[in-house]
C-alpha cells in the first residue's frame, strides 16, 4: 500500500541519515583531534598543521552543516593564521602568499560556519576582524560587526572582544555612524554587567571616542 511504501521510504531516510552521520564523523576526526590539541595550548608549528591538514576532507567538510565541525574547522584555520603571523613576525617564515593563502583559508571557514549558523554572533565577529587583517577597514568589516551585533547583543563575553577591535579601529582614523551605534550599545552592555575593568582597559586604547562612549553612558 502507499502507508506501506511511505514507511520504508521514511525507515530508508533515518537508516541513511545515520549512516551519513557516522561518515561525518569519521571524516572529521582528525580534525577534532587537532582542534583538541589547540585548546589544550600545545605550541604547533606552522609545518606541523601543514602536514596535519592533509588529512582532512575539507570539501566534504565545508559542505556538512554541522556547527561543531564547522566551529572546529574555524578553530583550526584562526589558529593556523595566527601561528602563521607570529612566525612571520619572528623572522621564521617569509612566504608572503602563503599567509595570504591561510587568511583566505581562514575567511572561507568563516563563511561556511555562517551559512550553516547565521546567527552566530561570535562567528560575525571573528570575520570582520580577520577581513579587517587581511585587506584593512572596510565595508564588509562594518557589515560584519553589525551582524555580530544583531545576533549577539548582550553576551559580554563576546562584547569584551567586539570592544577590544572597535578599539583599534577606532584608532586606525575608522569613523562611521554604525560603528558608533555598537559602540554605545556595547558600552552600556558592559556597564550594566559589572564589568569595570574592561571598560577602564577601553577607555586607556580607545582614544577620544571611546571616553567620549563611556562619557555618553555615564
Amino acid at each position: 500500500t502507499v502507508r506501506r511504501l511511505t514507511t520504508m521510504i521514511v525507515g530508508v531516510l533515518i537508516a541513511g541519515a545515520g549512516l551519513f552521520g557516522l561518515a561525518e564523523n569519521r571524516i572529521a576526526a582528525p580534525l577534532l583531534e587537532v582542534t583538541r590539541l589547540i585548546g589544550q595550548g600545545e605550541p604547533l608549528t606552522s609545518a606541523y598543521l601543514d602536514r596535519y591538514k592533509k588529512s582532512f576532507f575539507w570539501p566534504v567538510l565545508s559542505s556538512i552543516c554541522l556547527p561543531d565541525q564547522q566551529r572546529a574547522a574555524v578553530i583550526f584555520r584562526l589558529h593556523a593564521l595566527d601561528t602563521r603571523i607570529a612566525e612571520e613576525r619572528a623572522g621564521s617564515l617569509s612566504a608572503q602568499e602563503e599567509t595570504d593563502a591561510a587568511f583566505k583559508n581562514t575567511i572561507e571557514a568563516l563563511r561556511s560556519l555562517l551559512v550553516c549558523a547565521p546567527t552566530d554572533g561570535n562567528a560575525w565577529l571573528r570575520l570582520a576582524m580577520v577581513v579587517n587583517g587581511a585587506e584593512g577597514p572596510s565595508a564588509r568589516v562594518i557589515e560584519a560587526i553589525e551582524r555580530s551585533f544583531w545576533m549577539a547583543p548582550n553576551e559580554a563575553w563576546i562584547v569584551r572582544v567586539r570592544l577590544s577591535f572597535l578599539a583599534k579601529l577606532i584608532n586606525a582614523g575608522v569613523v562611521d555612524d554604525r560603528v558608533a551605534r555598537v559602540l554605545d550599545a556595547d558600552v552600556l552592555t558592559m556597564a550594566l554587567a559589572g564589568r569595570d575593568r574592561e571598560l577602564r582597559d577601553f577607555a586607556s586604547t580607545g582614544g577620544d571616542l571611546a571616553r567620549n562612549a563611556l562619557r555618553r553612558t555615564f
